[in-house]
């Protein structure tokens, strides 16, 4: 099965993962994700159907990269606004 996320195309979900990682990677904690990585990880968000919405709530202000408080693994958090 593939995937086509913002007209990229991936053959399955470890490639999608490992593209994810990849755009990430440049990033230092704390950094705001680019237009264009912004808008693929929300698009992926969007595949998430219901849960979509428990993700982002009233909508997102920004994504960036942070480090996990218990894992101390990198994770990409997406902040809602309040509004």
């Amino acid at each position: 099965m593939t995937y086509t996320i913002c007209n990229k195309q991936f053959k399955n979900k470890e490639e999608i993962g490992e593209y994810i990682r990849q755009i990430t990677k440049p990033y230092r904690y704390g950094e705001p994700l680019s237009d264009e990585h912004e808008q693929f990880m929300m698009t992926l968000l969007s595949y998430r159907g219901e849960r979509y919405f428990e993700k982002v709530g009233c909508g997102v202000d920004h994504i960036y990269i942070r480090t996990h408080r218990v894992l101390m693994e990198r994770y990409i958090p997406a902040f809602t606004s309040t509004g």
